[in-house]
């Protein structure tokens, strides 16, 4: 297809039931394998498409696999002018995973100050606790 939409909505198919149970990290491997490629498809065709980025993100992020890849394609669709606090937290979580502690408190902390949403600033607020007393522990 040349519709960076079906494509999408293919790999949104494929894991919204491991989605809908926060289940993603359970993500059977064929099914992951599957929906990876469409998302990578996806952002060939529209690298700005942020829901895409977000998601192949978040698959990366729990099947600790890729973690340089997700942060590659949020970061495209960041310096593409997409910018929301999903697609922040997602990337500031794979920034605790890949070490780049910097830049998972700057964007952390900007989702904490700029979204509406309870919830998201909540588990925002929390990974961002975990991680300031993780670094304060590594400092002799």
């Amino acid at each position: 297809s040349a519709s960076h939409l079906a494509y999408y909505h293919y790999a949104r198919t494929l894991t919204r039931e491991y989605f809908l149970k926060d289940a993603a990290e359970s993500i059977p491997d064929d099914i992951a394998y599957s929906a990876v490629t469409a998302l990578r498809s996806s952002l060939a065709l529209r690298p700005d498409f942020g829901d895409a980025a977000r998601m192949l993100g978040h698959i990366f992020l729990e099947r600790n696999e890729n973690i340089a890849e997700g942060i590659a394609h949020l970061g495209t669709s960041l310096s593409l002018g997409v910018k929301t606090p999903r697609l922040l937290f997602v990337l500031g979580q794979l920034q605790v995973k890949s070490g780049d502690h910097a830049g998972a408190i700057e964007n952390l902390s900007w989702v904490i100050r700029r979204t509406d949403d309870a919830a998201l600033r909540d588990a925002a607020q929390s990974e961002l606790d975990r991680l300031e007393e993780r670094v304060r522990k590594e400092r002799p």
